[in-house]
């Protein structure tokens, strides 16, 4: 049986979607629910693996295959998983939900990377969010990571989702999230010095603070038992402002994909 208790993912930011995918991810994929989310002395959640089709990089015209491992991990007010990365719960009732983690935040590879721009290195981010549930079944969610190193920024993600069972073993979550981020985040990642662009040959590009992206995801989810189920998630990314102007982005419109089977416990 799938958990009726909704919980957003990703966004989760756009930094964390692609591990979350997840994603997710953000790319983010923000729309997988939790299945880790009673607060329990004993450890409970999933774990499985999945493959997801997800850019080199934001608004990369190549794509990349890559196995990725699945969890969402739950002991006492600890939890572990893709959306909000490792960390604890400091406020949990009926409707809200606060908490704080360390989380993964994907830079570019030098070989990923437009000729000359070199990379922007991978790091872990800082983390809180609070997550309101004004109805069953939906979820709205509010988070702020913070890098500390790749680009040093901030980026700052809403997201809502709502969950549906169309089938006894069958459930549908539609999302929709934005994302802001910082000017230190958008430059080092969008922006072209006059350095690069002399290196490169693209026109230098100063890039600001601003709303970076919006979302939609779907996920569904297939029960095969009390213990496995398969699932399934598409995201359609729309950059805004200058991440879609930034000469180093080849699509304002940009999907990823990933599908994957787990294991609650």
């Amino acid at each position: 049986m799938l958990h009726p208790k909704v919980q957003a993912k990703v966004h989760v930011p756009s930094c964390v979607r692609v591990a979350a995918l997840a994603l997710a991810a953000g790319l983010a994929i923000g729309a997988a629910p939790a299945l880790a989310e009673d607060k329990s002395d004993e450890l409970s959640g999933m774990v499985g693996v999945g493959i997801a089709a997800v850019p080199d990089y934001e608004g990369s015209d190549d794509y990349r295959i890559l196995p990725l491992p699945m969890f969402d991990l739950r002991y006492k007010s600890f939890f572990a998983n893709f959306r909000d990365g490792f960390g604890a719960f400091l406020l949990e009732t009926d409707k809200i939900d606060v908490g704080a983690g360390a989380v993964f935040v994907r830079g570019r590879r030098a070989k990923d990377s437009p000729e000359g721009l070199g990379k922007v290195k991978d790091a872990v981010g800082g983390r809180v969010f609070a997550r309101y549930r004004p109805i069953d079944n939906m979820a709205l969610t509010a988070g702020l990571t913070r890098s500390f190193g790749g680009t040093d920024g901030t980026l700052v993600d809403v997201t809502a989702n709502y969950q549906f069972k169309p089938s006894k073993q069958m459930m549908l979550i539609p999302a929709v999230s934005a994302t802001w981020a910082s000017n230190k985040h958008t430059q080092r990642y969008f922006g072209i010095s006059a350095e690069q662009s002399a290196r490169s040959g693209l026109p230098a590009f100063d890039a600001d603070s601003g709303l970076k992206d919006v979302s939609m995801s779907l996920t569904g989810l297939v029960a095969l038992n009390r213990h496995w189920h398969l699932n399934a998630t598409a995201v359609l990314t729309r950059y805004l402002g200058d991440a879609a102007d930034s000469p180093i982005n080849e699509h304002k419109w940009q999907p990823a994909m990933v599908v994957g089977v787990g294991y609650r416990f």
